[in-house]
């Protein structure tokens, strides 16, 4: 499949999970082998604002790729934001 293909599936399953709420199906995308997933999956769960994902956010700290930590690190700062965490 061409990467562009696959990233814009990628893209689209996750926010189709993040619409319909579900932590426990984006939680694993965390894992994807394609960096741009793994960012959209944290992006999409810190906007969903779950406390389960604190833990797997920060098993990206080490990530490989620069933005996949940077943008689970704003995932994180918002899920600490939440009125669920506070």
């Amino acid at each position: 499949m061409p990467f562009r293909k696959a990233f814009c599936l990628g893209r689209t399953i996750v926010k189709r999970y993040e619409l319909a709420g579900d932590v426990d199906r984006l939680l694993p995308m965390l894992e994807d082998e394609d960096w741009e997933v793994r960012r959209a999956a944290a992006r999409a769960l810190g906007n969903l604002g779950d406390s389960r994902a604190i833990e797997p956010l920060k098993d990206l700290s080490d990530d490989k790729e620069r933005k996949v930590r940077y943008t689970a690190n704003l995932a994180l700062n918002k899920l600490d934001k939440t009125p669920e965490n506070a």
